[in-house]
């Protein structure tokens, strides 16, 4: 079941396990506007709502954000198929909110992530220097 953390002990345990942005700060990731989400322990999402699309992870924690663009940043799963499953089951979630108008991605510049979100039902919007942005329609 899709639960959003707030405690920053559980987030602390759960983003420990996080291969794609490890080095981003626990208390950053569940500071508003930015949300962390598990599926009982065994899948992560981190998302930011932003006013544009980062190109970098610098991008993304650099600059202040709010917006209506919904940036799933990182995904990381210990069982097959259940990246997949926390990526549908926060986009239904965000469908039913009128405020969120985009999904976007900022993912690592890698093979595994384009076959990841293009099998997902993503289109890529942009390469960037070290990053790759995909969207999923609403």
């Amino acid at each position: 079941m899709l639960k959003k953390l707030t405690n920053l002990e559980e987030v602390i345990e759960l983003v420990k396990d996080d291969p794609v942005r490890p080095n981003i700060d626990p208390q950053w990731r569940i500071t508003p506007p930015r949300e962390v989400y598990t599926i009982d322990g065994i899948a992560g999402l981190c998302v930011a709502f932003t006013n544009s699309i980062p190109i970098s992870e610098m991008d993304l924690v650099g600059r202040l954000h709010t917006g209506n663009i919904a940036v799933f940043y990182t995904v990381w799963s210990k069982e097959k198929g259940a990246g997949r499953k926390i990526l549908l089951d926060l986009q239904q979630k965000y469908k039913d909110n009128n405020n969120v108008k985009r999904f976007i991605t900022l993912s690592p510049k890698t093979e595994m992530a384009m076959k990841f979100h293009l099998s997902n039902g993503a289109i890529e919007v942009k390469v960037n220097e070290t990053s790759q942005n995909f969207e999923y329609k609403m």
